[in-house]
């Protein structure tokens, strides 16, 4: 439907109709044959005589070349206030193009220009969309364009918003969806006011989208957001671990968060999704031990090594090789299996001041501090592992 995809096809189509000769099975090619093969190419250069000849003079055809030439002169035409030229111009060039969509969008932001025009930008709008079914960027234009130059009334700009999200499943060209729509919306609600009380109630049955929304919130509207959120929703029925992980993590990382740790201990059905949030606040208040405690419930012990060599040889490969990590395991493991804690710590500690080391270490290195009864030295060493080996792990 447009030159850059009927070249191909004609290009094609005359390979097609060519054959080879081969002189012991088939004569010359009949002449009608060659007659359409020349016609075609005639074809060809006659159309780019035509579109070059419109382009050098600005004549208003072919059709496609007016189009691309009154939207690349509708913008500077708007910028110097002369909203009547540049809807005459786009009017004209539909009557040739009228299955355009981007025309289709710039005749009804063209209309908001003027007074009264509400109702037929919706109709341009709605063509537009017709003619774009699996476009994200259309509706998210729309709402962009009503929320501009509509800024007192949030309805068209709220109809856009919802045809954007039924469609985001469709994602942009550069990966974003759904949370996209959230992001604009919440940025066009700084020049549309009434935009902004209307977000959550939109989005409040896609809890993905709800934590994102929140944890966007500055601190003077993170407050009244939550407070409304767990007023309707006080257990956060329905949702999933990560968007209550999500939500937790904003509110911890908040300094107006001395409310979440107690309202976390009651929340049990919360736990499984926040344990690395309350295990951090639990750390932050002193409360260490029951930090470990609970980190060793979710936290599955990591891979270690099979007694890669034999006990009574690791001391001493040790001191030859510091970096042979197998012989330090067997080391330390094999000390403080025998009571010697202070001497596994002694190669735990010596080993983990390689940036290198296998991540294992810091964990083994937690336990055994846990196990001589210095809490905090057992945190801090779990913590170092938990940022390097789990992943997306928050830091509170």
């Amino acid at each position: 439907h447009r030159p850059g995809t009927v070249w191909p096809i004609l290009m094609v189509l005359g390979l097609v109709c060519t054959r080879k000769r081969e002189a012991e099975k088939s004569g010359p090619p009949p002449a009608w044959q060659n007659s359409f093969v020349r016609g075609v190419g005639a074809s060809l250069i006659l159309a780019g005589l035509v579109w070059t000849y419109g382009v050098a003079t600005k004549s208003p055809w072919p059709a496609t070349v007016q189009a691309a030439r009154v939207k690349a002169g509708t913008g500077p035409l708007w910028s110097a206030n002369e909203p009547e030229k540049a809807l005459e111009r786009i009017e004209q060039a539909l009557r040739s193009v009228p299955y355009d969509p981007i025309l289709r969008f710039l005749c009804g932001k063209a209309l908001l220009f003027f007074e009264n025009s509400e109702a037929e930008a919706r109709r341009e709008f709605a063509i537009q969309l017709w003619l774009t079914p699996n476009l994200l960027i259309a509706p998210l234009d729309q709402a962009r364009v009503w929320a501009d130059m509509r800024s007192g009334e949030t309805e068209d700009a709220m109809a856009a918003y919802r045809e954007a999200l039924a469609r985001s499943k469709y994602r942009l060209a550069d990966g974003r969806g759904p949370e996209h729509v959230v992001e604009q919306m919440m940025s066009m609600s700084l020049s549309a006011p009434g935009l902004g009380p209307k977000i959550l109630p939109f989005i409040q049955d896609r809890p993905e989208l709800v934590s994102l929304y929140l944890s966007r919130q500055p601190p003077e509207k993170f407050a009244p957001a939550l407070a409304e959120l767990l007023a309707g929703n006080p257990d956060l029925t329905g949702w999933s671990q990560k968007s209550i992980r999500k939500l937790l993590v904003s509110w911890a990382q908040r300094r107006d968060s001395a409310d979440l740790l107690p309202l976390l201990e009651k929340k049990f059905a919360w736990w499984d999704a926040g344990w690395p949030v309350l295990v951090q606040l639990w750390a932050k208040a002193g409360r260490i031990q029951e930090a470990l405690q609970l980190a060793g419930k979710y936290l599955p012990p990591p891979a270690l090594p099979d007694d890669p060599i034999p006990a009574n040889q690791a001391e001493s490969r040790w001191y030859r090789s510091p970096r042979d990590y197998g012989a330090a395991f067997v080391l330390a493991e094999t000390r403080r299996k025998n009571g010697d804690l202070v001497g596994a710590r002694v190669v735990l500690e010596k080993i983990t001041e390689r940036p290198e080391v296998p991540l294992y270490f810091w964990w083994l290195r937690s336990r055994l501090e846990a196990e001589e009864g210095r809490d905090s030295a057992a945190w801090d060493s779990l913590r170092k592992y938990l940022q390097r080996a789990v992943p997306g792990w928050p830091t509170i």
